[in-house]
């Protein structure tokens, strides 16, 4: 009788960790900030450490090792915690100091 495995197997472990984008993990475990766009008019921040400027018009949020400045028009900070924000608007640039 054959016992039932649970679970992947050691292949489909390695192919999983291959699928995963070289240094990514390590950005998250050193605290980088990570932006990530959806579309045109949301961006969610992650490992930001505080919201330094807040308006319509720009928003300066502090990380861990730059800061990281949104301006555009209607800008508006949808949802934060403590870890991750999600701003929305319409974008004109991004820049990091």
């Amino acid at each position: 009788m054959q016992k039932a495995k649970f679970g992947p197997t050691e292949e489909k472990k390695t192919k999983i960790k291959s699928q995963t984008p070289p240094g990514l993990w390590q950005d998250v475990t050193r605290g980088e900030t990570l932006l990530t766009f959806l579309g045109r008019t949301r961006v969610r921040i992650e490992n930001y450490r505080s919201i330094l400027i807040y308006s319509e018009t720009g928003i300066r949020i502090q990380g861990k090792r730059y800061q990281v400045t949104v301006t555009g028009k209607n800008l508006c900070i949808r949802w934060y915690d403590r870890d991750e924000m999600e701003i929305t608007g319409r974008f004109e640039s991004v820049t990091f100091e």
